[in-house]
């Protein structure tokens, strides 16, 4: 018989069991028998190991597709080949395919084990661990956290990544492919597991394109708009609440992260001095970050737009630290928050018509495209986003703290989104 499936499908016991050779795969049978009433297909092996001859079984069909059991019959052909134990092998296969639920236990640390001890590490070696921690916990241990580390197969990560590509998030599956490869660096480094499992060579997004998305003016009067809408009396709408509406309009206002939107605390807003170039000083209100994603504080001059946004979402905020709580508790923690204000966005997007999608970080840099049509000097702008300098002896030697031109700047570009959203 040929090896597709027409050809696997239209084999038939004829009234016993019969073994059928494939053709043009060197010792591959297709063993087709009857079993209580319905006919059942296996593929085997006939192969000479150490010049002792056996016959292996590999699978049923369709479990093992005509597909699959070409790439394994090649794999085994070439441990043969090498010399290898080709039993060993078809075992780590049948494992794979087995759900996790049915694979038998085994001793060691499990996934969850190793990420555990992976962010203990992160937390000394970065400043913000938590952008992995999250990736890790909404996409790779629901799935594979409770499989034994050392078992772990290239299989398991593939159906890891493949489902955060299915989902349209190809940018996501890159991040949480490279965290999968130093979490199981790490895990070899600290003794958790002997070998890391094989990754693959691709990556499963594919090659990336870097977002330039910039919401024009009208499609900021928009979404301004239907945020309000969508929230009227602080009412839930479309899944949307109005603590998370507020978030979002935030990160349009301030120009800053997403995650340091869900990390800030009603203490981290302060009292500053401000001197402008004409000596005036003046005292505002500010928002101090103290983690961010170059390391360094970050202190953000608050707009009266701003303000109005967090005096309204203090009112919702309850018993919890955070500007944005966890809406059961008020104890969830920021990757929590995090991923509340994607979901948002993502429900958004099918409700309010925009020219194209949007992410929240499309507003980071509407926000930064606007301050320079408004006229804000690129060294301002760049300081208002917290981008480290490109030049390092620019940025060693410049020590400037900027601190009245940016504020300046939110203010102008607040200025403008009050003009917009009137």
């Amino acid at each position: 018989m040929q090896l597709n499936q027409k050809a696997v499908l239209a084999l038939t016991p004829k009234g016993g069991r019969r073994d059928v050779s494939v053709s043009g795969v060197p010792g591959l049978i297709m063993r087709v028998a009857e079993a209580r009433g319905q006919t059942v297909r296996t593929w085997r092996w006939r192969v000479s190991i150490k010049g002792e001859p056996k016959i292996l079984t590999l699978g049923a069909f369709p479990d093992l597709s005509v597909a699959a059991v070409r790439v394994l019959h090649a794999e085994l052909a070439a441990i043969v080949k090498a010399g290898g134990d080709p039993v060993k092998h078809l075992e780590f296969r049948r494992l794979e395919r087995l759900p996790p639920s049915a694979r038998p236990e085994s001793s060691g640390p499990t996934v969850n084990d190793v990420a555990r001890e992976f962010i203990a590490v992160l937390r000394r070696r970065r400043k913000r661990p938590e952008a992995a921690r999250q990736l890790l916990e909404a996409n790779v241990l629901p799935e594979i956290g409770d499989l034994p580390a050392a078992e772990v197969r290239k299989r398991d990560l593939v159906r890891v990544t493949d489902a955060i590509v299915a989902r349209g998030s190809k940018t996501t599956a890159n991040r949480v492919h490279s965290l999968l490869k130093q979490m199981f660096s790490v895990a070899v480094d600290r003794d958790l597991i002997e070998t890391a499992p094989g990754f693959p060579r691709e990556r499963p997004g594919g090659e990336e394109k870097p977002r330039t998305r910039v919401l024009s003016d009208d499609e900021i009067s928009r979404l301004w708009q239907g945020l309000d809408d969508l929230t009227p009396d602080g009412k839930r709408g479309k899944g949307v609440t109005r603590p998370l509406a507020l978030a979002i309009k935030l990160l349009l206002v301030t120009a800053q992260r997403r995650g340091e939107i869900a990390s800030a605390r009603w203490d981290d807003i302060i009292d500053i001095d401000l001197v402008d170039p004409s000596s005036v000083r003046q005292r505002r209100k500010a928002w101090r970050i103290p983690e961010t994603k170059n390391g360094e504080p970050h202190v953000v001059t608050l707009s009266p737009l701003a303000l109005g946004l967090l005096d309204e979402l203090r009112g919702y905020s309850g018993r919890s630290d955070f500007w944005l709580p966890n809406s059961v508790d008020y104890k969830g923690d920021a990757a929590d928050r995090d991923r509340t204000i994607t979901k948002a966005a993502r429900r958004l997007r099918d409700h309010l018509t925009l020219d194209a999608d949007w992410t929240p970080h499309d507003l980071r840099r509407t926000a930064r495209t606007g301050m320079a049509a408004l006229g804000v000097s690129d060294a301002v702008a760049e300081r208002v986003l917290n981008h480290v300098a490109g030049d390092r002896m620019v940025a060693v030697y410049n020590r400037h703290a900027y601190s009245a031109e940016m504020a300046n700047a939110l203010d102008r570009w607040a200025d403008h989104l009050t003009e917009l959203t009137k």
